[in-house]
């Protein structure tokens, strides 16, 4: 070959991206390339592995898949120079062939040897020409710019080891304001939930003071309605009374004028031995006297029955008005008190019960107690349980004759910041839900309990309790089928 081509080198920038770089001058073979990687602080290191060269194409490759090297970035420069061998590999034999190639390549060779050391030569510090070779004053010269060198390349090696410090106080860096950013964003969520906590807090005392007025209000009517039955009681003894006058009294007239059964049948009885002749009328009328006073006894009897089932209203609502006490008293503290086990409706049906045992019929002006005002008193006098369940999981519930409904169960463990939806057993128009978490807890380590969303067919349960626990829940009010 001809070696028409001068340079031996060259250098190129880094981008962040390129990983080939061109060999474009004269080269024997791939191994007489050199590399030289410089940073933005001019310390120059050559590489003896992460590249290859591609002798037919002169393309070198750095860095190569397998270093796991990123592409040169921005700053630092990548050098490519020739060193060939200063060997001489031709043999000549004497009388033997010469071979014209032969000899070129040899020629080539020691062209591009030349041409490297003129490379060097215009890269080194020279003597003035006209400089004699013992000239003390150009040694000294060149001694200091040695110990320069030596200086510069201590002082390089030193900011290498310095930037190297720095890039790892800076990845440090990088990692603790990322872990700042971290906790502040974890401090910002904690700080949304505790506002949506404190929100939910506020509506459920809002709402437990609704229902303590409500309670309060039940049982001001609970009490007026037990005043009512007693009322009630009373009339109905002045009426059993009467009723008893009206079938025993002989001393004188019951009322206007008429007498008592009792008093017709002795009579009637007078009469029959006073006239031997009617002895026939006498039997007869002996026998009106025995069914009338059969009669009086029947009335007795069931003025008496009148009686008890008054005062059956009056025991059914202080019964209600202590049920609303316990609703008052619970509601202040909603987790406090267990009412899942309550026998008694609730106040505003145990309220609609009293009034509804008010006698339907006034007995007070005399008028005789028959069996027909009786079963006007009886039917609403009490209310009642017409349908039940329960299973092994902890779930109930008990339907009324009025329509009240009382249910309860055990959810799942539910973790402290999660939700929950229970279904109801029976749909209801909850006026009243209590909650609590089943397990060890103390008021200081529990957070608030949300209800929320509550329909006639569920309600959903925000858990603010430590830990992850099931709960009990109970729920009463006027059934929704």
């Amino acid at each position: 070959m001809t070696v028409s081509m001068q340079i031996t080198k060259r250098t190129y920038q880094g981008n962040g991206v390129t990983t080939q770089w061109d060999v474009d001058f004269p080269l024997l073979a791939a191994a007489d390339v050199r590399v030289y990687l410089t940073s933005p602080e001019g310390v120059e290191t050559e590489l003896t592995d992460g590249y290859t060269v591609d002798l037919p194409t002169h393309t070198l490759t750095y860095p190569t898949a397998e270093s796991g090297l990123a592409p040169l970035s921005e700053g630092w420069s990548l050098t490519v120079l020739r060193r060939t061998p200063m060997t001489q590999d031709i043999d000549l034999i004497r009388q033997g062939e010469l071979d014209a190639e032969v000899l070129e390549s040899g020629y080539d060779k020691l062209t591009l040897l030349v041409q490297e050391l003129n490379e060097k030569m215009e890269r080194s510090v020279k003597y003035p020409a006209s400089a004699p070779v013992s000239d003390s004053e150009t040694e000294a010269f060149l001694n200091a710019l040695n110990i320069q060198r030596q200086q510069a390349q201590a002082a390089a090696s030193q900011a290498e080891l310095s930037a190297q410090q720095a890039q790892a106080s800076a990845g440090a860096a990088q990692t603790a304001q990322e872990e700042t950013d971290s906790l502040l964003q974890q401090a910002q969520t904690a700080k949304t939930a505790a506002q949506t906590a404190q929100a939910g807090a506020q509506a459920a005392q809002t709402a437990a003071e609704t229902a303590k007025t409500a309670a309060q209000s039940a049982q001001t009517q609970a009490a007026g309605a037990a005043d009512e039955a007693a009322d009630s009681a009373a009339e109905a003894g002045a009426s059993s009374a009467l009723a008893q006058n009206w079938a025993v009294k002989t001393n004188g007239a019951v009322s206007g004028g008429e007498y008592s059964a009792k008093y017709h049948a002795q009579q009637a009885a007078s009469s029959a031995s006073a006239a031997g002749t009617a002895k026939t009328a006498a039997e007869t009328a002996k026998t009106a006297a025995q069914t009338a006073q059969s009669a009086a006894e029947t009335a007795k009897t069931q003025a008496a029955s009148s009686a008890s089932a008054a005062a059956g209203s009056a025991a059914s609502a202080s019964q209600s008005v202590q049920t609303c006490q316990e609703l008052v008293s619970s509601v202040g503290n909603p987790a406090a008190k267990d009412l899942s086990n309550v026998t008694s409706i609730s106040a505003s049906s145990a309220v609609q019960t009293a009034l509804n045992a008010k006698a339907s019929k006034d007995l007070s002006n005399g008028t005789k107690a028959t069996q027909a005002n009786i079963n006007n008193i009886m039917p609403n006098a009490m209310d009642y349980v017409v349908d039940s369940y329960s299973d092994d999981e902890g779930n109930w519930y008990r339907v009324y004759r009025s329509g009240w409904v009382e249910e309860g169960g055990k959810t799942a463990p539910l973790a402290g910041g999660n939700a929950l939806e229970v279904t109801f057993l029976k749909p209801v128009a909850a006026s009243y839900i209590n909650v609590r978490p089943i397990g060890a807890y103390s008021p200081s380590t529990q957070a608030t309990n949300v209800l929320n969303e509550v329909t006639e067919l569920s309600f959903k349960l925000y858990s603010g309790t430590i830990g992850t626990v099931p709960f009990y829940w109970y729920a009463c009010g006027q059934g929704a089928e």
